[in-house]
């Protein structure tokens, strides 16, 4: 069984190829691996880069086993979380500029006088 570990860090993607020799002879043993077997595999084997831990299976439900009219090569992808968190900016409101009032421009209204009768 031959097996390739690839990491992506662009896309946040590991994928592990798992490929199985042809079963040509009737005598030989079958073998078919499945996501427990990859795992297995993939704890054994995988060394993550620094700041970087395993997420969650994006396709579990693959399986590949030896025989000759089936596939012998199966892919896994597994997504990566990084624990690197983003910096927080800290944002600074602008300071508010004071500029002197000046008088209104609109007429005052002014009380009519009230007529005596």
């Amino acid at each position: 069984m031959n097996f390739n570990i690839d990491i992506d860090k662009e896309k946040n993607v590991l994928t592990i190829t798992v490929i199985l020799p042809t079963r040509r002879v009737a005598k030989t043993p079958k073998k078919k691996v499945g996501y427990r077997t990859m795992k297995k595999l993939l704890d054994e084997n995988l060394k993550l880069p620094k700041n970087y831990t395993l997420g969650k299976c994006i396709n579990p439900h693959v399986t590949v086993d030896n025989s000759p009219d089936t596939s012998t090569k199966a892919v896994w992808s597994f997504n990566l979380l990084s624990d690197v968190k983003p910096s927080k900016k800290k944002v600074v409101a602008p300071k508010k500029t004071v500029t002197k009032s000046q008088p209104s421009l609109k007429k005052k209204k002014t009380k009519k006088p009230v007529e005596e009768k």
